[in-house]
C-alpha cells in the first residue's frame, strides 16, 4: 500500500498507513522541525525516521490482571471500552446508601434505570438531596404504601425543586381541588407534578372548552382520570372524533361519558372501535345503554365475545332492561369467570370452560 503523509499546520501530521499503529510523537515533531519541505506539499514518510517502541505493542505488553487494585487506569482504558450511559443500579446497591434506602421504600430500580436518572441518583446523597422530596410527597397525600410505586414511576421528581412542586400544589388549591382530590391525582398519575403551572392551566382549559364543562365538572374529570391532563390535546381530539363521528354518540352523550368514564379518551382508537362495534352491532346494545354503563368498553374484546357467546348458547343473551331475564352490562366487566357465571349465566365455571373449548 502506498504510504502518504499530509502536513496540517506546523507539526500535526496525518498518516494514511494502517500498518503504522504505534508512533513516537516526539520523533515526528523533531523530523517536522528539521524538514525544509513546504507545508502545503505531499511528503513521503520514508524521509523521516519513524521509531516504533516495541515495548508498547500489545504483543509484547506484560500480562496485568485488570481486576487488581494496582492496575494503572490508563491501561484499563486501553483494554476495555468506556462505560455507556445505561447503568445497572443493582451492581451499586451494596456500595450506595442512597440506593439501599430507596429499596427500603419499595422503589423498583429496574424501572428507575429506564428513566435516565440512574447516574443522578448515584451522585445524590439521600439525606441532603432526596429526603426533603419524600417528606413533601407524604405531606401532600402520597400514601406510605404507595411511595415506592410513585418513585419507581417518576424518579425524575427528585430533579425538581421542592419550591416548584409547592407552587404547582398551590395552583391546584387555587382551582378548588381539595386535599383528597390532590392526593388521588398524584397517586393515580405520579408524573402529574412534572407539569408546570402554565401547562396544567392550559390542559385544564382545553378539557373544559372541548367538553363544555363547568369548574366542578373539570375537577371531577381531572380527579377521576388525571392522565387526561397529561395527554397531548391532539390525541384527545382523535379519540373524540372516533367517539362522536365513528361511534355515533351525540354531544350530550359525550359529556355524560367524559364525566363517568374519562379514561375512554386514553384508549387506543383501534381497540375502542373494535369493542364498540361488537357491543353495538353484534350484541345489539344501543348508545343509550352504553352511556349508562360505559365501563364495558374497558373490557378486552375476547372477554366480551366469549361471555356473550356463552349467554347466547344458554339462551340468556337478553340485554333489554324492560324484558324479563335481563343481563346487565356490568356483569361483562366481572373480575372473575366465577362471578360472571354465577350472576349472569347461572352456571359453574366448569361448564363455561367446556364451552370455550368448542369455540
Amino acid at each position: 500500500m502506498r504510504k502518504q503523509m499530509w502536513r496540517v499546520g506546523k507539526n500535526l501530521l496525518l498518516f494514511r498507513n494502517p500498518n503504522i499503529r504505534y508512533l513516537h510523537i516526539t520523533a515526528i515533531k523533531k523530523a517536522a522541525e528539521t524538514s525544509v519541505v513546504s507545508q502545503n506539499s505531499l511528503v513521503d514518510p520514508t524521509d523521516f525516521q519513524i521509531l516504533q517502541d516495541e515495548n508498547n505493542t500489545p504483543e509484547n505488553a506484560p500480562y496485568v490482571n485488570p481486576l487488581s487494585s494496582k492496575v494503572d487506569g490508563e491501561y484499563i482504558d486501553l483494554i476495555a471500552p468506556p462505560l455507556g450511559k445505561a447503568l445497572c443500579l443493582a451492581a451499586f446497591v451494596n456500595h450506595s446508601k442512597t440506593l439501599q434506602k430507596l429499596l427500603a421504600l419499595g422503589v423498583d430500580l429496574s424501572k428507575v434505570e429506564k428513566t435516565g436518572c440512574a447516574e443522578f441518583l448515584l451522585r445524590s446523597d439521600f439525606e441532603k438531596d432526596l429526603k426533603k422530596h419524600i417528606f413533601f410527597l407524604h405531606e401532600i397525600g402520597v400514601y406510605p404504601k404507595e411511595m415506592g410505586k410513585f418513585l419507581s414511576a417518576n424518579p425524575l421528581i427528585f430533579q425538581e425543586s421542592v419550591d416548584n412542586l409547592k407552587v404547582r400544589i398551590d395552583y391546584l388549591k387555587s382551582k378548588k381541588f381539595n386535599r383528597k382530590d390532590i392526593s388521588q391525582i398524584i397517586n393515580t398519575a405520579p408524573k402529574f407534578l412534572m407539569l408546570d403551572t402554565l401547562k396544567i392551566d392550559q390542559q385544564l382549559g382545553f378539557i373544559q372548552s372541548m367538553f363544555s364543562l363547568n369548574g366542578k365538572e373539570v375537577r371531577t374529570v381531572t380527579t377521576r382520570e388525571p392522565g387526561l391532563v397529561l395527554k397531548e390535546p391532539f390525541k384527545i381530539k382523535e379519540n373524540n372524533f372516533v367517539i362522536k363521528e365513528e361511534m355515533g354518540f351525540d354531544d350530550s352523550e359525550i359529556k355524560q361519558l367524559v364525566l363517568e368514564a374519562p379514561k375512554l379518551w386514553l384508549i387506543r382508537r383501534k381497540s375502542l372501535l373494535e369493542r364498540f362495534d361488537y357491543i353495538h352491532n353484534s350484541m345489539c346494545i344501543p348508545h343509550s345503554q352504553i352511556v349508562l354503563y360505559p365501563y364495558v368498553l374497558f373490557s378486552r374484546l375476547f372477554n366480551i365475545r366469549e361471555r356473550h357467546l356463552y349467554l347466547r348458547h344458554l339462551g340468556r343473551a337478553q340485554y333489554d332492561p324492560r324484558k324479563p331475564g335481563y343481563v346487565s352490562l356490568q356483569l361483562f366487566t366481572a373480575d372473575t369467570d366465577q362471578e360472571f357465571c354465577e350472576k349472569a349465566a347461572c352456571t359453574c365455571t366448569e361448564d363455561f370452560n367446556k364451552f370455550l373449548k368448542t369455540l
